[in-house]
């Protein structure tokens, strides 16, 4: 990934899409386990995935199994730990992902 970036920084074509990078980033985390990340850390992510409008697909249309469900799974675990703002960027980023899943395509 860093080596498709430092080439499209050079003026290569890049190998890979912004939004390949973005999901191919936000996948890396889910495999690493989100129970891994320091509150900060998650609510931090959250708020950039919001950010750029990552949606990971989903086969089966489940939340449950969704990278979302599983980094507020996380988050509810070290609730205690986050800060008011971080809680805020992690509400805003849910708040962003259920609005866009609601919205008509």
């Amino acid at each position: 990934l860093l080596a498709s970036v430092r080439d499209s920084q050079n003026g290569s074509t890049p190998a890979v899409t912004m939004g390949q990078l973005v999901s191919d980033l936000a996948h890396s985390c889910d495999r690493r386990g989100w129970g891994a990340f320091r509150a900060q850390e998650l609510s931090s992510a959250a708020y950039a995935l919001a950010s750029l409008s990552y949606s990971a697909p989903r086969a089966d249309g489940s939340t449950k199994n969704s990278w979302l469900y599983r980094l507020c799974t996380a988050a509810s675990n070290i609730m205690s730990d986050m800060e008011p703002q971080g809680v805020a960027n992690l509400l805003w980023a849910m708040a962003h992902f259920t609005a866009s899943c609601h919205s008509p395509s």
